[in-house]
């Protein structure tokens, strides 16, 4: 099985972080996605955010490398907005928006929220992390879970989004 690469960038601007509402859970996340052929996974990042948000940004640094069993491994990048006003590209996008980091949105990815975003807002070196999400799913490929989702098999959302044990937390950030 060949593993995925992909990129996903924290947007800071004001004390608010740019996401969006993906289109295919409903949830909001992080803009990102996979790095094509010939395309270093910068200009994924890049490409990505003003694909999905209309948005064009500067990297600011490589926050790290994480791996996840479904989703392979994703470059995470801190980014400030240069250029445009968030809009959703209307496929893969819902929505694209602002949300102040003191407030955000309760139907949020628990990984972008709890591991992605934190860890862009410290200031220290990159990091690199092994994530076993505690899914009910996790041994489904993302085929799986999308063919599920489209039977209505709204529990997936839940569990992307829901609350995570903080102990579980804290043993990923260890």
């Amino acid at each position: 099985m060949s593993e995925s690469l992909g990129a996903s960038v924290v947007v800071i601007q004001a004390e608010s972080v740019l996401l969006i509402l993906r289109e295919d859970f409903r949830v909001w996340g992080l803009p990102g996605g996979a790095v094509e052929a010939g395309e270093s996974v910068a200009e994924a990042a890049i490409r990505e955010v003003f694909e999905e948000t209309g948005v064009a940004i500067g990297l600011d640094r490589l926050v790290g490398m994480y791996y996840r069993r479904q989703g392979g491994h994703q470059a995470l990048f801190l980014a400030h907005p240069c250029a445009g006003e968030p809009r959703p590209d209307g496929y893969e996008t819902l929505k694209a928006q602002w949300f102040p980091l003191s407030h955000l949105p309760v139907l949020l990815i628990w990984w972008h929220r709890y591991l992605y975003i934190k860890d862009a807002l410290e200031n220290k070196s990159s990091v690199v992390r092994r994530i076993d999400i505690p899914l009910s799913f996790s041994h489904l490929t993302r085929q799986e879970i999308y063919e599920l989702k489209e039977q209505g098999k709204h529990a997936i959302v839940a569990e992307i989004c829901a609350p995570v044990d903080k102990q579980h937390i804290h043993e990923l950030l260890s």
